[in-house]
């Protein structure tokens, strides 16, 4: 695939909003902590209603984002653990500070919403 026009943004350079954190996915069953590997962002589960806390299992849900610049989203890959399926991901931040992730499969596609986590406050 060929991209043009695009400017994908090295971590030297990079102006990209910050989606680094732990985010609730769309239907409050995830935690995700999304956080920036060199140039690329990645995002582990780090906890599900089902088993409580998964951070040491290095469940990999969002890999190998990179940041376009000219249409203010990452691309990269979402991986499904309940289908253990992989699908193309497309992640934009909105102006109401929610992130919309939308994974593709051919001409399918399913958006979801996911809301950040506040960072607990220092003492």
């Amino acid at each position: 695939m060929v991209l043009l026009g695009t400017r994908l943004l090295s971590a030297q350079s990079c102006d990209a909003p910050n989606i680094c954190g732990t985010w609730l996915g769309q239907e409050k069953t995830t935690k995700v902590e999304i956080y920036r590997t060199d140039n690329l962002w990645e995002g582990k589960a780090v906890w599900s209603s089902e088993y409580g806390d998964v951070s040491g299992q290095n469940i990999m849900v969002l890999r190998n984002l990179a940041y376009d610049a000219d249409d203010h989203e990452w691309k990269g890959k979402i991986y499904d653990p309940f289908h253990d399926k992989v699908f193309n991901v497309v992640v934009s931040l909105q102006k109401n500070g929610r992130l919309k992730v939308v994974g593709k499969a051919g001409i399918v596609s399913k958006t979801m919403i996911w809301t950040r986590i506040p960072a607990p406050k220092e003492s």
